[in-house]
């Protein structure tokens, strides 16, 4: 029993002789967020925030660790004597997320926030989370999808969007047209639009000189159509004048009125015709723009010639074209041959010309009339001798003749024969008559 006491009494003494050299220091550790795992020089200690009343003075290794967060590693030095606090503010770990797509370029959105396109490596959500991610991109359906991040290790997420739209071919006439698919542009005509969303497409064609046109079109998934459009040019106003005015115009045989008019027309090919009497018509094409105004002028050439007729003798009666257009005068009193006698505005080509006189042959000639030039004709008429008076003179000689003259004496000049005058005086006379 004695041996036994002395032996604990021993121990109790080697226990106190230890003790006193270690002296133990007491070491408070917090963090945030807290319940965080505390390691000293590798051995699990407990949870923050802790207590340690038994750490060795010295260089000590703490690793204070959570869930969702980088583990957070220092050397503390620790003083005999001291009393030692630490607080430790954790960060959250980050995973790795890479996100692929078919078709590529789709937009990766997280709460209304888009974060690139794809592919896309995110690096700023915390690891250990979960995240809900919106993929979308013009003609594709939207696609939500749920990921959750394991510490470190990167995640791969694959996925593939289903086709929500059409094409369109757009053909039109003129080409160069700017096309605008439901208020975006989308090059000139012809062009291929592709990703159409599925419903009515609202389609506009712009070009310079033409009325904007419109057409709706209902788009279903995946179909393709074609829509070819003729466009309307935008109204011209075409001007026609002509030298001289007021002649006849047409415009694609329609009758437009009489010169100088305005017409409004649409752009493109047309034919515009002139015609004036006396004047020869003229007609071209004229290729009229879009918008703005064009005028054309019309120079037209006359077809109309003039005739100037002379006759011997004068008084005789000018028909042209058996129509009677005046008598011949003379310059002065006893002038056998007449002043030129003019016939305006006859049409080129050829004419007849008639001089009439009574007692003299009817003379007929045909003629040329030159455009813008006179034609000159001398015409001699040709006497028809046929008596018109019976004088019976005293001594019972009967003279049948022309009548050619009664003198204020009362006498006669007559013409018994063709170029044979006789004179008969007053006293002679016995009696005058008239042969119808």
């Amino acid at each position: 029993m004695k041996k036994t006491i002395a032996s604990l009494f021993a121990l109790l003494a080697a226990f106190a002789a230890f003790a006193a050299e270690q002296e133990f220091i007491r070491l408070d550790i917090t963090s945030q967020p807290s319940e965080a795992t505390v390691a000293i020089d590798g051995e699990v200690r407990g949870v923050t925030p802790l207590t340690l009343l038994d750490v060795k003075p010295g260089k000590r290794l703490v690793t204070v660790s959570s869930p969702g967060y980088r583990t957070y590693d220092e050397f503390v030095v620790l003083q005999k004597g001291a009393y030692t606090q630490k607080n430790f503010e954790l960060r959250p770990e980050k995973g790795l997320l890479l996100v692929r797509t078919d078709p590529a370029g789709c937009d990766v959105s997280y709460n209304g926030l888009s974060l690139g396109v794809t592919p896309l490596l995110i690096t700023t959500f915390s690891a250990g989370n979960s995240y809900q991610l919106t993929l979308s991109q013009n003609g594709y359906g939207k696609k939500t999808v749920n990921v959750t991040l394991d510490g470190r290790r990167p995640k791969v997420v694959d996925e593939t969007l289903t086709l929500d739209s059409g094409i369109l071919d757009i053909v039109s006439d003129p080409v160069g047209a700017e096309v605008i698919v439901n208020g975006v542009s989308k090059g000139n005509s012809p062009v291929r639009v592709e990703r159409v969303p599925r419903g009515i497409a609202t389609i506009v064609l712009k070009k310079e000189g033409y009325e904007d046109l419109t057409r709706e079109v209902k788009i279903t998934a995946g179909d393709k159509q074609n829509l070819s459009v003729r466009m309307k040019g935008r109204p011209t106003r075409l001007s026609v004048v002509s030298i001289p005015e007021r002649a006849r115009v047409y415009v694609d045989d329609q009758f437009q009125g009489r010169s100088p008019v305005n017409v409004s027309v649409e752009g493109g090919t047309h034919r515009v015709r002139a015609e004036l009497p006396g004047y020869a018509p003229m007609s071209r094409t004229v290729e009229v723009p879009n918008g703005g105004s064009v005028t054309e002028e019309f120079r037209l050439k006359s077809v109309l010639g003039r005739l100037e007729i002379t006759t011997t003798p004068v008084g005789a009666e000018i028909w042209v074209d058996r129509k009677k257009r005046g008598i011949t005068k003379s310059s002065k009193e006893g002038a056998q041959t007449s002043l030129p006698f003019a016939v305006e505005e006859l049409l080129d080509g050829e004419h007849l010309v008639t001089v009439k006189m009574k007692g003299y042959e009817e003379a007929s000639k045909r003629f040329e009339v030159a455009p813008s030039k006179t034609t000159e004709l001398r015409v001699k008429l040709k006497r028809i001798f046929l008596p018109d008076i019976e004088i019976t003179t005293v001594n019972g000689t009967v003279k049948r003749g022309q009548l050619l003259e009664q003198t204020a004496l009362g006498s006669y000049r007559i013409e018994t024969r063709p170029g044979l005058v006789e004179v008969i005086d007053s006293d002679d006379v016995k009696s005058v008559k008239p042969i119808e």
